[in-house]
Formats: structure tokens, C-alpha cells, sequence
């Protein structure tokens, strides 16, 4: 069993007879004691190693003991140590002094050894008790402050709409909650890789460089989830790593470096639910979201989308006074590939379709999968001769474009393309996409594998 240091008496009298009879009668090992020949040498003591409890004598040069409480009760170091005054006096205005001055008590000289003990005795305990109270109450105050920590990352949490949000919202709280500690969240993607940083705070050890073998911290519970995973950073710290999880799904680990002393593991648990859930939420908002635009069987965006986005690109067009090509392209005979070859080869082909038209266009393009074997192309900023260009750029390179599946290879692949621009040939989306829907029209009247411009003649193939 640890031993607890015994309790501390600081005697102060200007007699060193007096502290010896003092001495004597206190002889018990129950505590240690400390002298002081005056009152400054008992406030300089103060200052360094305050005591349980102090013994003082009234009657003292210099600073008499009435002076020396007054001080000790203005500091906020001392003020809490109980006096019991030491004293020959006994009029009555001399102990209300003393009682208004702060003091717990009075012993009068010559001092009967019993009562002295239990006065000692007395007010030691209650000095302990009242310490013991105080610190409860810090812990209490600790505590609702964590939960406060707690709620208001909760409730800023509960605005994410998304992932990046949420992050800004959990690094803010996070350093806040876990202040005194480093730490760090790293998530998981969805390309199965391993998690990566996402936020870090503090002066956080990189994984590997530092961490010894995998060890519980003193102050561990005994029996520990799978979740969990302690290691000592350095000589005086400990990391935990918490697996963020939510319905059985991993999201990466929240990870903290804190001081070898009691670690809040219920805290650190509320916190890192709290984290998955939100992170586990906004992943499947923007899941639905991405569904919602999103062709599933290419990745382009559909029909949904690109009817949203076109009329934004209009409308940033006219601010700007700048054109909006769109390209309506349809691939050539595709009945006659799922017929052939199946609709799994046929499926093929059109995300071999998707990622070269990916692959062929700008970062601000969008390329979208309107149905069947229809994509459209809008082009901002682009008038009808660069989309034109562009168009056979297209054109030709699907045409070489080669599908290999597990028992054959298909080539021959060629598309009809249908050109419109916005303002020089149209005025809206709907006008736009009507328009490159005719133009792909007499594309494929023309003969397929060809590009032609809404109003104009179509542009002929090298070679066919």
C-alpha cells in the first residue's frame, strides 16, 4: 500500500523554550513538525512549503502573530491553512480579534497536553476534509466543463453538412476539449488505403519514430475493447489510438498523446462516437448526393446534374458575356454491339467511352451520360469553331479506341456528334441541347461517324 505523507504543523513563537515544550507535547508521529522564530521566518516558510496547520504565538517582536495571520489570510496560497493562536491573553476583544482576523482557535498558556491534541487533531481533520471537498468540487467543475466541451462539439457537429466541415468543426473543439493533450484525427478512404492525417494539434510524435511496443498506461482499465490500442510515445507520455466506428463501419482513428497521469477514457470515447457518428453521416449524405448526380455505371454525371449545371453555366455566360458550347455524342451502332457481343461487353464500351472522354477534356468541361449510349460534353467559354475542333478531336479518338474484354477485343468503335453554342446560335439550355440533338440527327442521317454544327453543313471523316 503507498504510504501518504503525514501532515504537516508549522510552530511559530520568538521563544525557543516554548517550541520545545510544544515539541514535546506533540511528540505523537502522527505528524512532522516545523519551527519559526518569527513572523517573517513563518511567511517566508509559507511561501516555500505550506504547512497543515499552524500553531501561533501572539506576542512576537517586530510582527506580532495578529499581524502575521492578516497576512496569511490575504494570500490566496494560505488563506485556506487554519491558525490556532498560542496565547497568555484572554480578554475578550483580544479573541474577537483573532477570530475576525481569520483564526480557527485559541490554546492559553500553559497548554494541558490532552486538550492540545484534540484540538490539533480536530482541526487537521477538518483541514483535510475541506481539502478533500475542494478537490471534488475542482473535479466536478472539470467535469462539467468536459461535458460542456462535449455538448458543444455535439451541437456544432449537428451543422456539418459535410466532411470538410465537420474537420473544421472538430479541430476547433477537439483543441479546445483535449487542450492540455496532442493529438490527432486520420481517415480512411474509400480506396482502401490506410488512414491518413485529416487534423492534428499539439506537438503530436510521428507514429513509428518514437512509440515502443504496445503497453497499457497505469491508469488503463483492465479489461479493454478492441478499439483501443495504448503506446508509450516517450518517457513521460502515452498514445491511444481510438478506432472511429460507426454500423460496423471503419472510419479511421482518433488518436491522442497525453501525460503519464489519469486519462479520461469515458471523455475521449464520447468524443470519438460523437466524431464517428457525424463523420459516418456526412459520408453517407454525400453518398446520396453523389448518387443523385452521378451515372452509376460510368461515374459521369447525369441528366439530373447536368440540367442543374448548364443553367448556372448560362447564367455565368451571360454575366460574363462569354459563349457555351455543348456536344451531344451517341454511340454508332451500339444495338448491334449488346446484340452481338452481350450487354456486359456493351457496358464495356461505354465506360471505355466515359473515361476517354474524361481524359480528353478540361477541368472546368463537364461530360455527363444523358441515357443509353448519349452523352453530352458542355463546354464554357468555348465558341462553336473551338467546339467543333474539339468535336473531331473527340471523334477521331474513339474512333481508335479498343475494348478488350476476357475472350475477344473490340474495335471499330465510332461515334456521331451533334454541335450547338450558346449565345451565337441559341439563347437557352433547352434551345442548346434541342439544337445539338438535331445536328447529331443529321449526323447520323449523314452516315454516322461524323461531327456536324447545328445550321450548318456536316464535317466529313479523313477516313472512315
Amino acid at each position: 500500500m503507498p504510504q501518504h505523507p503525514l501532515p504537516e504543523i508549522l510552530l511559530v513563537d520568538d521563544v525557543e523554550e516554548n517550541l520545545e515544550v510544544l515539541a514535546n507535547l506533540l511528540n505523537t508521529g502522527d505528524w512532522d513538525l516545523a519551527f519559526a522564530t518569527s513572523g517573517k521566518d513563518a511567511l517566508a516558510q509559507l511561501a516555500s512549503h505550506p504547512p497543515s496547520l499552524i500553531l501561533l504565538d501572539i506576542n512576537m517582536p517586530d510582527m506580532d502573530g495578529f499581524e502575521v495571520c492578516r497576512r496569511i489570510r490575504a494570500d490566496p496560497c494560505t488563506r485556506a491553512i487554519p491558525v490556532i493562536f498560542l496565547t497568555g491573553r484572554t480578554a475578550l476583544e483580544d479573541l474577537t480579534l483573532g477570530f475576525e482576523l481569520g483564526a480557527v482557535d485559541y490554546l492559553t498558556k500553559p497548554f494541558r497536553r490532552e486538550e492540545l491534541l484534540a484540538r490539533v487533531r480536530t482541526h487537521l481533520a477538518l483541514h483535510q476534509a475541506q481539502a478533500t471537498i475542494a478537490s471534488h468540487n475542482e473535479h466536478l467543475q472539470s467535469q462539467l466543463g468536459t461535458l460542456e466541451g462535449l455538448n458543444r462539439l455535439g451541437m456544432a457537429l449537428q451543422q456539418a453538412e459535410t466532411e470538410a466541415e465537420a474537420l473544421a468543426w472538430i479541430e476547433a473543439h477537439l483543441q479546445l476539449l483535449f487542450a492540455a493533450w496532442s493529438g490527432e484525427i486520420l481517415l480512411t478512404r474509400d480506396d482502401g488505403q490506410q488512414p491518413t492525417p485529416a487534423i492534428r494539434w499539439g506537438n503530436l510524435p510521428q507514429p513509428g519514430d518514437t512509440e515502443a511496443p504496445r503497453r497499457k498506461p497505469r491508469h488503463a482499465p483492465a479489461t479493454e475493447e478492441p478499439a483501443w490500442e495504448y503506446r508509450s510515445c516517450s518517457e513521460n507520455q502515452t498514445c491511444v489510438n481510438v478506432k472511429l466506428q460507426h454500423k460496423q463501419q471503419w472510419l479511421g482513428h482518433l488518436r491522442l498523446c497525453f501525460p503519464d497521469s489519469p486519462f479520461n477514457r469515458s471523455v475521449a470515447t464520447a468524443a470519438a462516437n460523437t466524431i464517428a457518428l457525424t463523420l459516418y453521416n456526412c459520408r453517407l449524405r454525400g453518398d446520396l448526393q453523389r448518387q443523385a448526380i452521378q451515372d452509376p455505371l460510368t461515374g459521369l454525371y447525369n441528366r439530373r446534374f447536368l440540367e442543374d449545371q448548364l443553367a448556372r453555366e448560362l447564367g455565368r455566360a451571360e454575366r460574363d458575356h462569354s459563349p457555351v458550347s455543348a456536344l451531344l455524342l451517341d454511340l454508332d451502332h451500339f444495338k448491334r454491339i449488346n446484340d452481338r457481343f452481350g450487354h456486359a461487353t456493351g457496358d464495356r464500351v461505354l465506360g471505355a467511352l466515359a473515361g476517354l472522354l474524361v481524359e480528353n477534356i478540361r477541368a472546368e468541361d463537364i461530360a455527363c451520360r444523358i441515357g443509353g449510349e448519349e452523352f453530352v460534353v458542355i463546354l464554357p467559354r468555348a465558341p462553336v469553331t473551338t467546339a467543333r475542333k474539339r468535336a473531331e478531336i473527340l471523334r477521331d479518338s474513339v474512333s481508335r479506341l479498343v475494348v478488350e474484354t476476357d475472350s475477344q477485343r473490340l474495335d471499330g468503335i465510332t461515334v456521331s456528334i451533334g454541335v450547338a453554342s450558346y449565345p451565337q446560335q441559341t439563347s437557352s439550355a433547352e434551345g442548346l441541347l434541342r439544337l445539338a440533338d438535331q445536328a447529331l440527327y443529321r449526323a447520323k442521317r449523314g452516315g454516322r461517324n461524323r461531327v456536324v454544327v447545328a445550321d450548318h453543313h456536316a464535317s466529313q471523316p479523313a477516313a472512315s
